[in-house]
């Protein structure tokens, strides 16, 4: 949030975090640990073309305990049925109302996810539960440099990334501390880059590399070359 407050490039953001968890529904008695279960701003629909089935999803995501699911979980906890208004037990814990049905599961994206609970919540839950769970709590979520979630900007058209970059260090001066810039270097990367160019610690998903895509291109054309040679 600091972020978009000191940059007027910056346009909006979100954060997403995804973690395993257990995941029930009581009344029908089905249970699975789940591995993608997420948590996100509600401005996640800004910067991605994700379409509900069911809900809205202006407001899906912005009351604490809400939840939206992919296609495939929404099956696996409520058959056929219109899950919106339903509740899940999450770490047989926390009970989160479905607000939302993706149209269809993300998996043409880099973020892997069948869960999203609202980025609120993890506001709102009490300290010693969250503690207990193992999750990211509001005493945490505001600390400069806490690198346990991911935040994505949306930045204006025109605007020139690398001035916002050049002027990272003496934003961590500013927010973080004096001399906390020696050692903790933020950096932006566009996410058109994300899949081909890795290296980034903790990616919620394991790209490619140029590399990669190199190697299979000399691979095809050496065997094309000895393809014209044996035919010739």
């Amino acid at each position: 949030p600091a972020m978009k407050e000191h940059f007027p490039e910056i346009e909006d953001f979100f954060r997403i975090t995804v973690n395993p968890f257990a995941v029930s529904n009581e009344e029908r008695d089905i249970h699975f640990n789940e591995e993608r279960f997420g948590y996100a701003d509600s401005s996640l629909f800004r910067f991605f073309a994700f379409r509900l089935k069911h809900g809205n999803q202006l407001t899906a995501l912005v009351k604490p305990y809400s939840l939206v699911l992919t296609p495939s979980p929404a099956v696996r906890y409520f058959g056929n049925e219109n899950p919106v208004g339903k509740t899940l037990r999450v770490a047989n814990t926390l009970d989160f109302t479905v607000t939302g049905v993706l149209e269809e599961d993300p998996n043409h994206t880099h973020l892997d996810f069948d869960f999203l609970g609202s980025f609120s919540t993890l506001y709102s839950v009490p300290v010693e539960t969250a503690q207990k769970l193992g999750l990211v709590i509001s005493l945490r979520l505001e600390r400069k440099g806490f690198s346990a979630y991911y935040t994505y900007f949306l930045i204006s058209p025109g605007a020139d990334p690398a001035r916002i970059e050049s002027a990272l260090p003496a934003f961590v001066e500013k927010h973080a501390g004096e001399g906390k810039s020696k050692t903790y270097r933020p950096n932006l990367q566009p996410m058109q880059r994300i899949h081909l160019t890795p290296g980034a610690r903790f990616e919620l998903t394991s790209g490619s590399s140029y590399a990669t895509v190199y190697s299979f291109l000399t691979i095809a054309l050496v065997i094309l070359f000895i393809a014209c040679v044996n035919y010739t």
